[in-house]
Parts: structure tokens; C-alpha cells; sequence
């Protein structure tokens, strides 16, 4: 089984999520960003693509993706439901790691198929 990336944030998602609510002068239970290239690792991805292709008829490489998760379209979620989904510049909140679940239960069933 692949987990795929899930988001570059580039910065410390708790510790700007507080300065941006302070700045508001409230609390902020959405924050979604643009999914531009660089947040989406498009490249990487891409990259990552191109070789599970080889395997594309293999039952035995399974790869989940996160990222269909936390983004819709053209934007991603950051914060949801006044949860951040990151506790730092890369890592799920433990908080929203339940959000996956569906997601890795689907997988893991395939799998033992």
C-alpha cells in the first residue's frame, strides 16, 4: 500500500491559524487555501503517477490518497470544522486523522481481497 503526499503547507499550520484568528478579532472554523502546484506537490505526484502506471493491473499495489480528503477542486482545507487538519508543517492532526478512515478501510479491504 502507497499513501500518496498529502500537503507541502510550508508553515506551522497551529501557529498561524492562532495569529490569523487573533488578527480577526474571532474565531476562524474554515480556512481553505488555493491548491496551487506547490501546495499539492503536483510534480512529485505526477512523478509518483508515471511509475504506479507499471503496476496499474497489479491487485498487490494498492495506493490511497489522502489528499481527495482534505482538497475539493481548486482549493484545500487547512482548517475544517474549527479542527486544523495538520499539527505542524506536514503531519495530520490527530484530531482529523479520523477523516481517513473511510478512505484507508476501503484500501485495506481491497487489499485482503
Amino acid at each position: 500500500m502507497l499513501i500518496m503526499p498529502l500537503l507541502n503547507i510550508g508553515f506551522d499550520l497551529p501557529q498561524r491559524w492562532i495569529e490569523k484568528q487573533v488578527r480577526a478579532g474571532r474565531a476562524i472554523r474554515e480556512w481553505r487555501v488555493e491548491a496551487n502546484p506547490n501546495l499539492t506537490m503536483s510534480d512529485l505526484r505526477t512523478e509518483i503517477a508515471r511509475h504506479l502506471n507499471r503496476y496499474r493491473n497489479d491487485p498487490r499495489v494498492i495506493a490511497v490518497d489522502p489528499q481527495s480528503v482534505v482538497c475539493e477542486r481548486d482549493h484545500c482545507y487547512l482548517v475544517r470544522d474549527g479542527q486544523a487538519n495538520f499539527r505542524d508543517t506536514a503531519h495530520i492532526s490527530n484530531v482529523n486523522a479520523m477523516q481517513f478512515r473511510e478512505l484507508f478501510d476501503a484500501a485495506f479491504k481491497s487489499a485482503v481481497r
